[in-house]
């Protein structure tokens, strides 16, 4: 299991899609290395999102992402 965590950054309205993107990036990073990850999580607004391998492969960008996130929240 891999995560990235917002925990010591204050996500505002203003940088929330910076913050998403950021993990976007690794997580991208991670496929096109040819990683096998089976889990990812992201530490959000003081939730904890885990995506399974499906939900991973259905991330192509960045809104992928911050739309798992928004129907999570």
């Amino acid at each position: 299991m891999l995560g990235i965590s917002s925990a010591n950054v204050e996500v505002t309205d203003e940088n929330a899609l910076n913050e998403i993107e950021k993990a976007y990036c690794l997580l991208k990073s991670l496929k096109d290395q040819k990683v096998a990850l089976s889990n990812f999580s992201v530490h959000y607004k003081n939730k904890t999102m885990t995506l399974n391998s499906q939900d991973i492969d259905s991330i192509h960008e960045v809104n992928n992402l911050k739309n798992h996130l928004v129907d999570y929240r």
